[in-house]
């Protein structure tokens, strides 16, 4: 044994500092044997731990791994001797100025002993040594905060400092059960914890880790459970917190709702700690419900006895503040919690006197924020479904309540949202009609909702069409929706027709030709550059933040995405003028309300002379029908008649192809194929000869004698350069479906990037153009003549559908149509650019293409909406495509 002489008592400290820096580990150890040094420990332990901590580190732990064991193993002895007060002082000081994970560690071993070792009545030490814990986890670096997505949450802990992170929190599962089942040892004469116990300073604790940076986590079930580190640490947190609550983890639902309701009955020196949120942070007892819910890990042998929906109600005080807190995986949190808990509710359950607590209102007003707002897509979408499912759970009168209360709240501005309310109040009232009652239950919401809201124009024909369109496009759809559904007048919708017609509908065609005219006459200063000599700032804002100003190329896609827009709502407008104009007398309705009036007929001719080329092609969009209904028809009997025709064309179509496809040509036929062949063959031939003598006859008359023909040939072509453009446009678009399908084989659904793809394949079209770039701006030219307008059209229109299509873009709603349109805007643009590019390998224009892009991601998010929000809008929408293919002669199939 290390002979210990008397005089060095005091010096112990530095004799094992002496031992420990050389490396004598036996020696280090033999001095802790000594009764002398055991002795002095009672009396002073700081320099020996001050000492001792200096050997706790990650260096000493990887350079030196046996000294850093002993050290700890020292540490241990020293905590199980020493004065336990004393000791805990010394550990908190070694935490508060600890930033070394090692060295976290090993303190946390030496702090469990020591408060096993304190009195029952040290609750106060107890509650600063876990608040110490806590303030150092709070320290650790997190991950930058980003946009949330689902996919980022799911790799989060392969990243290194959330790693870090969770091994902490991992040890801390090792820390906490000796002390768990020491403090349950006391027992509790009520089962809600007060902080006056060392229970209370325990559950007050483990809430508080799940706060902050664990908050953040992935903390989901998932349809394969992984046991990862995430789960493991939440799965004890609420198995211990359940086991301090005797097992009942509702039990705090009451001490919730008075902390929210009546806040002012909780003061005093009684008050238990999850009615403080000092104590008990909101957002702690979020997570700790939302682990239950939807980490699915509710302990075994937890109560059954509570309603769904006491703990639904109780629980959305939680969701309402998680909805306010700014980091947004605490937001989504928030919302898959309600979504959760309101599967355990069935549909129609609540009633609308529910409406009367506040916290409905508060709610819904935070959950709209989140769903108009948040800059977080995979947010937004989970916030509208959770959102409708949480109407679907009320009835009818609490229903039609929220939404007309909604309605108030955003009067102005944010148009999508509004539209989005009025596409869920049609399908309410789609849900009601469809249980075939003959009275209708909320007439009067429904047409409060229908005058004050839904069919209003707040500044008549001087309303931005554009700023409304959202909501406009969605009240016509409800309109048309009405027209065709309820001919029995059940909703008592017919009788609101006239003031449709003199309110709504006609200020809707004023502004539609209002905004026409400053639109056109904008994108006209915007390409004569007249614009720049008044510019007043024009600026695009996005999520309440401007950004700068747009250039020539951006306003002028602004300029064609507004007169989409104002097309598009011309499109259903018209649709809902045939659906009130032609609705068959039905025995319930007054013909003064289907008469059309004289603001009808001026629409009708207007609409009319906007379209002067009328398909005879039959159609097989019931709105083109040409068979209108007879008076004594019934609505449904209207409907049957046109169904059957449709199916007929379809049959005899399909024979048709059927015939022709068996039928061996010969006579007329065979001698035509064989032109055709002659023609394609010198067409090819003089394209060789386009980028010298142009897109001309004398081009052809060359390509014909290459081809072994005579130069008067050319009599075979009576359009002449014309139809060597279009033979050349049609040959790129074909050998461009070679690619795409190329590029594609092996994709089920769509490519992994959809805006990449498109803009390799509408550079792999324009470098079609490259060898013939000298003489393009003549075939422009030729194109752009009027007669020649619908073929270049035809031509553009099938390139940019084919992209989209092999994108795998194949869904039938407005997004559809607008991308295709974008996609053929984007291409025609690029063209021009190309023309006058003169960078190596037309770099420049690759550069162009990439931005306008961009630009189109970025001002196609105002189109997208969900998908209950556009299926009223497909046929209508379908139906105007349809009719322009009809009319330039693409009625193909795919």
């Amino acid at each position: 044994m290390c002979d210990i002489p008397p005089e060095l008592d005091s010096s112990l400290a530095d004799l094992l500092l002496e031992h420990l820096s050389g490396g004598r580990i036996k020696e280090a150890k033999q001095v802790t044997t000594d009764n002398r040094f055991q002795a002095c420990l009672k009396s002073n332990c700081s320099d020996t731990i001050a000492v001792l901590a200096r050997f706790l580190t990650t260096p000493v732990f990887q350079q030196s791994l046996d000294v850093f064991e002993t050290s700890e193993e020292i540490l241990k002895i020293v905590t199980q001797v020493a004065n336990p007060q004393e000791v805990l002082l010394e550990i908190l000081v070694l935490l508060e100025d600890c930033s070394d994970d090692n060295h976290f560690r090993s303190v946390l071993k030496a702090l469990q002993i020591c408060l096993l070792r304190l009195p029952a009545n040290k609750i106060l030490s107890v509650d600063h040594a876990f608040e110490a814990i806590l303030e150092f986890l709070n320290k650790l670096p997190y991950v930058q905060e980003e946009n949330y997505t689902e996919k980022k949450q799911k790799l989060l802990e392969n990243e290194g400092n959330i790693t870090r992170f969770l091994t902490n929190y991992v040890t801390l599962t090792l820390f906490l059960p000796p002390l768990l089942e020491e403090f349950c040892k006391t027992p509790l004469s009520d089962a809600v914890i007060q902080e006056n116990t060392r229970q209370g300073v325990l559950i007050k604790f483990l809430l508080n880790l799940l706060r902050g940076s664990f908050a953040r986590l992935h903390l989901k079930v998932e349809e394969k459970p992984l046991n990862t580190y995430s789960r493991q640490c939440s799965g004890f947190f609420v198995e211990s917190i359940t086991k301090l609550l005797h097992g009942d983890p509702y039990c705090i639902l009451e001490s919730i709702e008075m902390r929210f309701r009546w806040p002012d009955r909780t003061k005093g020196k009684n008050r238990k700690i999850f009615q403080d949120d000092v104590k008990v942070s909101t957002e702690s007892l979020l997570i700790f419900f939302y682990i239950l819910h939807v980490g699915q890990q509710l302990p075994p042998g937890s109560p059954q006895i509570y309603s769904p929906i006491y703990i639904f109600e109780i629980s959305l005080y939680l969701i309402a503040s998680g909805l306010e807190i700014e980091r947004q995986e605490v937001k989504m949190k928030s919302v898959e919690l309600l979504g959760s808990l309101l599967e355990s509710i069935d549909r129609g359950s609540l009633q609308s006197n529910h409406l009367d607590l506040q916290i409905h209102a508060n709610l819904c007003l935070n959950l709209t924020k989140v769903m108009i707002y948040c800059n977080s897509e995979d947010i937004r979408k989970t916030s509208i479904d959770t959102f409708r499912e949480y109407l679907f759970k009320f009835d009818d009168n609490g229903r039609f309540l929220i939404i007309e209360k909604l309605f108030e709240k955003y009067k102005v501005d944010v148009s999508n949202f509004r539209g989005f309310l009025t596409t869920t109040f049609k399908d309410f009232v789609a849900e009601i009609l469809a249980k075939g009652e003959n009275r209708f239950p909320v007439q009067e919401s429904f047409h409060r909702i229908m005058i004050r809201h839904i069919i209003i124009l707040k500044d008549r024909e001087a309303t931005d069409v554009i700023q409304e369109a959202e909501a406009i496009i969605s009240a016509l759809n409800t309109i048309r929706f009405l027209a065709l559904r309820d001919h029995d007048n059940r909703t008592s919708f017919w009788n609101l027709v006239p003031i449709l017609q003199r309110d709504y509908l006609t200020f809707i065609r004023k502004s539609v030709d209002l905004g026409r005219v400053h639109y056109e006459a904008e994108k006209m200063k915007i390409e004569k550059n007249e614009d720049e000599e008044h510019d007043d700032g024009f600026s695009l804002t996005v999520g309440h933040e401007e950004h700068p100003k747009l250039t020539r190329d951006q306003k002028l896609f602004v300029m064609n995405n507004s007169l989409m827009k104002l097309d598009v709502i011309e499109s259903v407008l018209a649709r809902v003028h045939e659906c009130i104009v032609n609705i068959p007398n039905s025995g319930l309705l007054s013909r003064r309300f289907l008469a059309p009036t004289c603001i009808e007929n001026n629409f009708i001719a207007t609409h009319q002379s906007r379209n002067l080329l009328q398909p005879e092609i039959p159609s097989s969009i019931r709105y083109f029908s040409s068979q209108n209904p007879t008076p004594s028809d019934s609505i449904n009997d209207f409907r049957a008649r046109e169904e059957a025709r449709e199916a007929q064309f379809e049959e005899t179509h399909r024979a048709e192809e059927s015939t022709q496809a068996e039928t061996p040509q010969h006579g007329p036929d065979a001698e035509e194929e064989k032109v055709n062949r002659v023609r394609e063959e010198i067409l090819r031939a003089a394209l060789e000869f386009a980028p010298s003598m142009g897109w001309s006859r004398e081009a052809i008359t060359k390509g014909a004698e290459t081809a072994g023909y005579p130069g008067v040939v050319h009599g075979l072509f009576p359009d002449g350069g014309v139809e060597l453009i279009q033979y050349f446009y049609s040959d790129c678009n074909a050998r461009l479906v070679q690619w795409l399908e190329t590029e594609t084989k092996g994709v089920v659904d769509k490519v992994p990037n959809p805006s990449q793809f498109v803009t390799r394949a509408i550079e792999t079209r324009l470098r079609m153009l490259q060898p013939f770039l000298s003489t393009w701006p003549q075939a422009i030219g030729i194109l752009s003549l009027p007669q020649n307008a619908p073929k270049a059209l035809a031509n553009l229109l099938t390139l940019a559908d084919d992209i989209c299509f092999y994108s795998g873009d194949r869904a039938v709603n407005i997004s559809w149509y607008t991308r295709r349109v974008g996609v053929a805007g984007i291409i025609k643009i690029t063209e021009l650019y190309m023309l006058q590019d003169k960078s190596v390998d037309h770099q420049a224009t690759w550069k162009f293409l990439e931005r306008r892009m961009e630009d189109a991601v970025l001002l196609h998010s105002f189109f997208v909406k969900s998908e209950e929000a556009n299926n009223p809008m497909q046929k209508a929408i379908t139906s105007a495509f349809e009719t322009g293919k009809n009319i330039l002669g693409l009625n193909f199939r795919r």
